[in-house]
């Protein structure tokens, strides 16, 4: 992972369905040394409602951002910390 110039880190967790935990996605951005965790319990076909990520990309502090993977997303998907 790249440290950023400021030396913080955020993150973005999501899950698809209210029947999904965020708990393995957290404690990987936990672990990765995120500063502030953004996280939401949204389906993944539209961007414009998903409040958290808007938020994050709102952001105007400069930062290095990560987001895990779900246990089962596929090789090609996995983490980009």
């Amino acid at each position: 992972m790249n440290t950023p110039v400021s030396g913080r880190i955020v993150g973005y967790a999501r899950v698809s369905t209210k029947g999904q935990d965020l708990a393995y996605q957290l404690g990987k951005l936990d672990a990765a040394g995120c500063a502030q965790i953004f996280h939401e319990k949204r389906s993944g076909k539209s961007r414009d409602d998903r409040p958290e990520l808007a938020a994050l990309l709102a952001s105007s502090v400069p930062a290095t951002w990560c987001s895990p993977p779900s246990p089962t997303a596929s090789p090609a998907t996995r983490s980009t910390c």
